[in-house]
């Protein structure tokens, strides 16, 4: 064979080895797939759930939110050094506890100097009471003027009320000593503090706040038309998704008058059960709102491809998949706003 000849030859089994190769990747050597859905049904089987409408009490969720209905802001009422902090935010306290200690240096050599000061004073009263008997016994006999007994009891009296000044002033004094501690005035949770040792307080400086997990409430402000159908000590519905929690608030206080801007009404709900909740947590109550026609079937029914919902549903023809739209969820059920009808049975795949 010449040269040309194999020159030929190879250049066509080149050819051929290509085309088998594109042919290859193209998939031509394999099975074609059909197009549609890739959701084959299982072995059809077990009870239909027959779709049908129901009558029942509606709800509007209204948004809230979780806070305390006491609450206090400690404050110092002197100007002092703080010594010393006994607390952190989330430490539980009781009434009377230690909360902050501040220096009560100034005060107590205050109170010394008054304390002599009152010491003097009862020395020199006794004198004076010493001289006003003998003032009496002399002007008894004669042997006084009246002008100078004036003098001796005016001496006396002045003594007196000077004690008295001090005593009270020694009361004072013992009074702002006491206020160098701190303490709380109710039991409940800390929520942050304030104050390091070595601030300067002054009197009204915050130093810790307070709050009583007991008195959580649930803040709502809700339509006018839902909030005319609320009464006191009406049962509202209350979830709080980020503690995983949903109870029954009662309504304690509904304000007597309407936001005129938003048209709502501020609305309190007693939390019967605050465990696990803090303020300020998000709180989404169901406010009753007359009622509703609500069709659902079971989600364990609901098949999913990607965001689409499907269903299968008996026909006499057998089985067909059915696109339906999903709405709110209920527990084990979902509503269904769209693609199936009351009779209808759906079967599960």
């Amino acid at each position: 064979m010449s040269s040309n000849q194999r020159l030929i030859a190879g250049s066509i089994g080149l050819f051929v080895f290509l085309g088998l190769v594109i042919v290859f990747m193209a998939g031509g050597f394999s099975d074609r797939v059909q197009p549609g859905l890739l959701v084959e049904p299982a072995k059809v089987g077990g009870q239909g759930f027959s779709v049908r409408s129901i009558e029942r009490k509606a709800f509007e969720r209204v948004p809230g939110s979780v806070e305390a209905r006491e609450t206090t802001l400690v404050s110092s009422r002197i100007m002092s050094t703080v010594e010393s902090v006994a607390v952190r935010a989330g430490d539980t306290v009781q009434a009377g506890d230690l909360l902050v200690s501040l220096d009560k240096r100034d005060l107590k050599a205050r109170l010394e100097s008054v304390v002599a000061s009152r010491a003097a004073i009862d020395a020199r009263l006794e004198e004076a009471k010493r001289t006003l008997g003998r003032a009496e016994e002399l002007l008894s006999r004669g042997l006084l003027s009246q002008a100078d007994y004036d003098k001796a009891a005016a001496a006396d009296a002045a003594l007196v009320a000077e004690r008295l000044a001090l005593t009270e002033n020694i009361r004072e004094v013992e009074t702002a000593i006491s206020f160098t501690q701190v303490k709380a005035p109710i039991s409940g949770r800390v929520v942050d503090r304030f104050a390091e040792p070595g601030d300067l307080a002054s009197p009204g400086s915050r130093l810790v706040s307070l709050y009583n997990p007991a008195s959580l409430e649930v803040s709502l402000k809700v339509r006018e038309d839902l909030a005319m159908g609320l009464q006191l000590g009406d049962a509202v519905r209350v979830v709080v998704p980020s503690a995983n929690r949903s109870f029954d608030a009662e309504v304690s206080e509904i304000v007597p008058a309407a936001d005129r801007v938003s048209r709502s009404f501020d609305i309190t709900l007693q939390v019967l059960e605050g465990q696990g909740l803090l303020p300020g947590l998000f709180a989404e109550a169901q406010i009753p709102a007359g009622s509703e026609i609500w069709r659902s079937i079971p989600k364990s029914l609901v098949q999913h491809l990607g965001q689409l919902n499907l269903v299968w549903v008996e026909t006499d023809a057998g089985p067909v998949k059915r696109f339906i739209r999903l709405g709110r969820e209920d527990g084990a059920e979902v509503e269904v706003t769209a693609g199936l009808s009351d009779g209808e049975v759906v079967i599960a795949p």
